[in-house]
C-alpha cells in the first residue's frame, strides 16, 4: 500500500438518504482498511421541481423496487 491519500469526490443530495447510507458504509471501510483520504463534497439536486413543503408520491408497481430485470423471486407474486 502506498502513503497517497485517496481522494473521494462524492455528489449528493442532502435529502437522499440512500446518499447518507452509501457514505456511512464508504467510511467504516475506510475506517476499517485505515486507508488515508480527504472527502470533497458536491451538491447535486436529484429533483430541482420539489415544491418547498414536500410532494406526495402515489405508491405503484411502477416505482418501488424490484429484482435486476423486474424478475421476481421464486414464491412471491
Amino acid at each position: 500500500m502506498t502513503d497517497q491519500t485517496l481522494r473521494i469526490d462524492i455528489v449528493s443530495d442532502v435529502m437522499c438518504p440512500w446518499c447518507i447510507i452509501g457514505y456511512r458504509q464508504l467510511a467504516q471501510a475506510l475506517e476499517a482498511t485505515g486507508t488515508p483520504h480527504e472527502i470533497h463534497w458536491h451538491p447535486f439536486e436529484l429533483n430541482p421541481e420539489m415544491p418547498p413543503e414536500g410532494q406526495n408520491t402515489p405508491i405503484s408497481p411502477r416505482n418501488t423496487a424490484r429484482p435486476p430485470n423486474n424478475r421476481r423471486r421464486a414464491g412471491h407474486r
